[in-house]
């Protein structure tokens, strides 16, 4: 952190913090530590200006926080949860703050769930071919879980006769 605050000491930047309730130990003092920074950095009001929050629409500490301080906030939906949060603010804004085309992304995201929601065919539907093969490799020990080998993600991307998000 010491290394990070020594390279922010000659930048101009701004803090985007996600935490659902905002007590998470590790998120919660690495905003304390770069607010802190912001803070003596441009002052107390232009920090505030500088903060973007991603939290719970409700309640937590980082909520409670945001409204005393008056930062910029979006919320993290109640029904999704982390894992699945990608097209969420939780994954849109980093995406977005790092030039790349959201909006695209979500239209990707839309044709891939059109795709695959009411389809039941495996040959044609990736999602199921992935998981089905996915399955396959576990119940034979040939994958570790969470890994699929690059040789046969490109086969399952070449017999879908289009690229995939591989």
């Amino acid at each position: 952190m010491s290394d990070l605050l020594e390279i922010l000491d000659f930048r101009d930047y701004s803090i985007v913090v996600i935490s659902k309730s905002g007590t998470t130990t590790e998120p919660a003092i690495s905003f304390r530590i770069l607010k802190e920074h912001l803070e003596k950095k441009v002052g107390k009001t232009s920090a505030a200006d500088r903060i973007i929050a991603i939290t719970d629409s409700s309640k937590g500490a980082l909520r409670l926080l945001s409204e005393l301080n008056g930062y910029e906030t979006f919320d993290i939906p109640d029904n999704i949860g982390g894992r699945y949060s990608v097209l969420t603010p939780v994954g849109l804004l980093p995406i977005a703050i790092s030039g790349l085309d959201i909006v695209n992304l979500v239209k990707g995201a839309k044709s891939m769930e059109e795709i695959t929601r009411k389809n039941k065919n495996t040959a044609s539907n990736p999602a199921l071919m992935y998981a089905a093969t996915r399955n396959l490799l576990l119940q034979t020990g040939t994958a570790r879980r969470g890994y699929l080998p690059i040789s046969l993600r490109n086969y399952i991307t070449w017999q879908n006769g289009e690229t995939t998000f591989w």
